[in-house]
C-alpha cells in the first residue's frame, strides 16, 4: 500500500519530497472512507484521485448539511471553481460571491457552505476586493482534480450517457462504430433503475440516443425467440411421438389380427375366426 501511494502521489520523474503535506493529509483522510485498507478497495476507488475524491465527497455532505443546500448544489458550487480553459490542465479559478450566486441563487446558503468547506480545507478565501467583496478559490490546484473525480463518480451514469451520445454522432455513417457506441445492456439497466428510483434523474437531452441504444437488445431477442421456437418444436415432437407409436401399434395389431383371421378362414375355421376377430 505504501508503494502504491508513493507512485500515485508523485508525478513522473518527481521525488516523494515534492508532494505537498496538505495533499498527503487529504489522501489519508480519504483512506478512512474505504471499506478496508487493502489494495483491492484502494484500486476500486480509482487509486489516488479516487481516494482524494472520497474526502471531497465527505466535505460536500458536511457542507450540505450545515448550509441547507443539497449535495448536488454544493457539488455544482465546487465545480464552478474548476478551470479547464487550458487543454490537459485542471486548476482552480478565483471567483467572487457574485460569480457563484447564479449556481445556487441563495447567497446566505452559499456563504455557509463556503465557510464549512474552508474549515475542511477544500476552499480558501482570498483578500477582499476594493468594494469589500470576498473572493474564493479551491485550496490548491490539485484539489481541482479531486473535485472533477468526485463529480464524475457521482454522475457516472449521466456522463456515460453524454459520452455515448458524442461517440454515436462522431461515428457518422460507420454502422459498425455506431453500433459499438450504443449503451451496453448493463448501463441501460442501471439508467432505467436510476430513472425509476430517483425523480431527479432524466435522459434529457439524450432521449433519442437512449432509445436507439435499445437496438442492442435485438440480437438477444432474436436469440431468445429462436430458442423458444426450438423448444416449442422439440416439445411438440415429444408429445406427438407416443401418439405415432400407439397408432403404429394399433396398425400392427390390426394387421396381425387380419392375418390370424385369414389363416383360420383358410383352414376352414372361418366361423370361429370371425367370432374371435
Amino acid at each position: 500500500m505504501k508503494k502504491q501511494l508513493e507512485r500515485d502521489l508523485t508525478t513522473h520523474g518527481a521525488s516523494v519530497s515534492v508532494v505537498l503535506p496538505q495533499q498527503i493529509r487529504i489522501v489519508f483522510l480519504g483512506l478512512r472512507k474505504l471499506p478496508s485498507l487493502t489494495l483491492t478497495d484502494y484500486r476500486r476507488a480509482a487509486s489516488g484521485a479516487g481516494v482524494e475524491a472520497l474526502y471531497i465527497r465527505d466535505a460536500i455532505a458536511s457542507a450540505a448539511s450545515e448550509s441547507g443546500l443539497s449535495e448536488g448544489d454544493v457539488r455544482a458550487l465546487l465545480s464552478a471553481f474548476v478551470d479547464r480553459s487550458e487543454a490537459g490542465s485542471i486548476k482552480t479559478k478565483v471567483l467572487s460571491l457574485a460569480d457563484v450566486a447564479p449556481v445556487v441563487g441563495d447567497a446566505q446558503k452559499i456563504q455557509r457552505a463556503l465557510d464549512r468547506l474552508e474549515r475542511d480545507e477544500v476552499v480558501r478565501e482570498k483578500s477582499a476586493l476594493g468594494d469589500g467583496g470576498s473572493r474564493w478559490q479551491l485550496d490548491h490546484d490539485y484539489i481541482a482534480r479531486a473535485v472533477v473525480a468526485e463529480y464524475r463518480a457521482s454522475n457516472i451514469l449521466s456522463l456515460q450517457l453524454q459520452d455515448g451520445n458524442e461517440a454515436w454522432h462522431m461515428a457518422g455513417s460507420n454502422l459498425r462504430l455506431r453500433y459499438r457506441s450504443l449503451l451496453t445492456l448493463s448501463v441501460q439497466a442501471k439508467l432505467a433503475w436510476a430513472r425509476l428510483r430517483s425523480h431527479g434523474f432524466t435522459y434529457r437531452p439524450y432521449r433519442a440516443y437512449a432509445a436507439i441504444s435499445t437496438l442492442r437488445v435485438l440480437p438477444f431477442v432474436l436469440l431468445l425467440a429462436g430458442a423458444g421456437w426450438l423448444w416449442h418444436e422439440t416439445t411438440l415432437r415429444a408429445e406427438k411421438r407416443p401418439i405415432v407409436t400407439l397408432q403404429a401399434q394399433q396398425s400392427s395389431c390390426y394387421a396381425s389380427g387380419v392375418h390370424w383371421a385369414a389363416g383360420l378362414a383358410w383352414s376352414n375355421f372361418s366361423a370361429h375366426a370371425l367370432a374371435k376377430w
